[in-house]
């Protein structure tokens, strides 16, 4: 590359990249004009290289179909994928809404996770569903059944129920609660529930309330979408803390020994701010490693009175370590720092990293939520934060660059060591994905006073 173009890329990093889809914008839309509103969820590059977005199209809050887009490298829709591009389909025959957080890949299958919203016997359920879609963009029938797995949760004394997924028990018209469209804002922020796709396994992870009391379950099925029943002998493991009633999980790895580290936030009571962010070892039978810190759990929490860690996602890092990614929140500060904290294998400090130390990152006078990581070859990373300011309509998306040791890289971006994409301030799902040619990220763009969904990639050096 010759001098000036290397200072024309790094003069436009922290720009959306005006090649990408349309004039910038790659703009996507409901496959079904029965159901005109569409949102998207989460995007992710498959082994093709190709930009997978998963989404939700609507008409009413009471039901939905959920799709899946294929674009090619610069933000165009792959025609040949599905229809015209899309995969669209009902989760279950009568009213329901699934919310997909991740997108993994099987064998070149797209294997779509997330909460499914539906009634039952006239009672509201919170459960997890996953759904495998074959390359040619239709669904793979010989996965579970007709191609949909449904995790109901069961009572501590029960083994899960596992139901088609047009159950006729489903007769009675389901409706979500009133106040709950599938198009609500949530705080613009989506915690990933991650679903992790081992040579043998998929492992998947969801929580549910009952009582004040929220227990979280690390489910395990075969490449069948088969619940396997090696697996704790039942096929999952219900994960709950005597002394932190509320635990959810949202994260999870496979350590160089195939055993299980998952992840998330915990609280004693409901509602406010997580009271720690924990850690949880199994082994690969579903065991509780109870050699692993306090009987099985690591609990991280700020030494500083009132400030509370809150965990967005962990990640594998080199040396078999685990990286903490989210922020940290001081309810009578405006101050938000991005949060990484770096933890060995058995949960010990990382004393490689800061010194073993939580390093705190912020842009400016933002707030910033670190949500994902991608490792460089060099053992760097890169991490993209949501950055918030005093003004909501102007949170955008910002990226940083980390040393292995946890240095922040303040010769990367704008002089404070930020890319910071003032551009993509309207969304609703924060998602992205590093490619080789930039960060694509989840936006939206104003149609005659309407926002609506559109991926957008941002420049990187």
């Amino acid at each position: 590359m010759s001098t000036n173009n290397t200072i024309e890329t790094l003069r436009n990093a922290s720009e959306l990249d005006p090649s990408f889809g349309d004039k910038g914008l790659a703009r996507l839309q409901s496959p079904n004009p029965n159901y005109p509103n569409y949102e998207s969820m989460t995007v992710a590059t498959g082994p093709d290289n190709k930009i997978y977005v998963a989404g939700l199209a609507y008409k009413e809050s009471s039901h939905s179909i959920y799709t899946l887009a294929r674009l090619d490298e610069n933000g165009f829709i792959d025609i040949s994928f599905g229809e015209q591009g899309y995969f669209s389909d009902f989760f279950t025959n009568f009213p329901s809404n699934f919310y997909c957080d991740n997108i993994n890949f099987l064998n070149g299958k797209i294997v779509l996770s997330g909460l499914l919203i539906h009634r039952e016997n006239g009672s509201s359920r919170l459960d997890k569903g996953v759904s495998c879609i074959l390359p040619s963009g239709k669904i793979d029938e010989n996965f579970a059944d007709h191609g949909k797995f449904i995790f109901r949760a069961p009572r501590e004394s029960e083994h899960p129920i596992i139901a088609p997924a047009n159950n006729e028990d489903l007769s009675e018209k389901a409706r979500l609660k009133p106040g709950n469209p599938p198009h609500s804002r949530v705080s613009e922020r989506s915690i990933q529930k991650i679903c992790t796709i081992t040579n043998e396994h998929i492992l998947l992870l969801h929580a549910t309330s009952t009582g004040g009391t929220q227990d979280s379950f690390i489910i395990r099925l075969d490449h069948r979408g088969v619940l396997d029943y090696t697996f704790n002998g039942a096929g999952f493991v219900r994960v709950k803390h005597e002394i932190f009633n509320r635990l959810e999980l949202s994260s999870l790895i496979v350590d160089d020994s195939g055993n299980y580290i998952s992840s998330g936030n915990v609280r004693v009571i409901d509602g406010g701010l997580p009271d720690a962010i924990v850690l949880v070892k199994h082994h690969q039978d579903g065991r509780l490693d109870t050699t692993y810190q306090r009987g099985g759990f690591l609990f991280l929490s700020s030494e500083n009175p009132g400030h509370h860690f809150v965990l967005e996602k962990t990640v594998k890092q080199p040396n078999n370590r685990v990286l903490c990614a989210g922020t940290v929140v001081d309810p009578n500060s405006l101050e938000r720092p991005g949060l990484l904290i770096s933890r060995e294998a058995d949960g010990s400090s990382n004393i490689q990293f800061n010194k073993g130390n939580p390093v705190l990152t912020a842009v400016s006078s933002s707030r910033v939520l670190l949500f994902n990581t991608d490792f460089q070859p060099d053992g760097s990373f890169l991490a993209t934060a949501v950055v918030e300011t005093d003004d909501l309509s102007s949170n955008n998306y910002g990226i940083a660059r980390f040393l292995h040791d946890g240095t922040h890289d303040k010769s990367f971006g704008n002089g404070e060591g930020w890319l910071n994409y003032i551009d993509s301030q309207h969304f609703r799902q924060h998602t992205s994905v590093i490619t080789n040619k930039g960060v694509v990220i989840s936006v939206e763009f104003n149609n005659g006073g309407v926002f609506d969904s559109a991926l957008a990639r941002g420049l990187l050096p």
